[in-house]
């Protein structure tokens, strides 16, 4: 696995195929969603759109290795390592859905719960604030006092302080607004399996095995 950007740049070397796609494009053929997730967000903060833009960046490569926490940096690289290593000729078993538009949590507190109820993902609001640590752009201090504070917490203001590092208040905070987009792209997309999986065929055939498959996974 490449334990850097700079790293991934010779394990991309010649796959232009890869370079030229979008960001988006390339979290749509990535199998660990969370890794898609932050692959999107360090493009965002560096302002590149393609694979082979955010490869070639010092500023991605920087913040990849300061702003994100070991296990988040790990899991992306790992990611991206494994998209290196399959072949050009590789067909995917079907074309990768675009993520749903999810647009920013709004700052006031009636649009937020608007906006949480719109997607369906009150419950978030109360989660831990541990929960958002992995979309923290800091990595000093993030394993601070966050056991007793909430996701809503940290919107509002109330999370972690440090002395040293007088920004993790408000790094909490944007943590949490992305974390929450995050939920809601998430729970959009199962919504879409919901969906598809309730839709049954109109072939007769493919209907007749539909209908044995949702009996199956009744059963267990």
């Amino acid at each position: 696995m490449a334990d850097s950007l700079p790293a991934l740049r010779a394990a991309f070397d010649g796959r232009n195929d890869l370079l030229a796609l979008s960001l988006a494009d390339v979290g749509d053929r990535l199998a660990d969603e969370e890794a898609a997730d932050l692959l999107l967000e360090l493009g965002d903060h560096v302002g590149v759109g393609s694979l082979g833009a955010l490869v070639e960046s010092d500023e991605a490569a920087r913040l990849l290795l300061r702003g994100l926490v070991a296990p988040s940096r790990q899991r992306l690289l790992a990611a991206l390592t494994r998209l290196a290593r399959t072949t050009p000729a590789h067909v995917w078993r079907s074309a990768p859905e675009p993520s749903p538009g999810v647009e920013p949590p709004p700052p006031t507190k009636p649009a937020l719960q608007a906006w949480l109820k719109k997607h369906g993902i009150e419950e978030w609001l109360g989660a831990p604030a541990r929960q958002v640590r992995p979309f923290l752009q800091v990595t000093l201090f993030a394993e601070a006092n966050d056991s007793l504070v909430t996701v809503e917490d940290l919107l509002e203001g109330r999370g972690p302080t440090s002395r040293v590092a007088r920004g993790l208040t408000t790094a909490y905070e944007n943590a949490a607004r992305t974390f929450l987009r995050y939920r809601a792209i998430r729970a959009g997309k199962a919504r879409e399996r919901e969906e598809l999986w309730n839709d049954r065929p109109t072939e007769p055939t493919l209907r007749a095995l539909s209908v044995r498959l949702h009996e199956a996974m009744r059963t267990l």
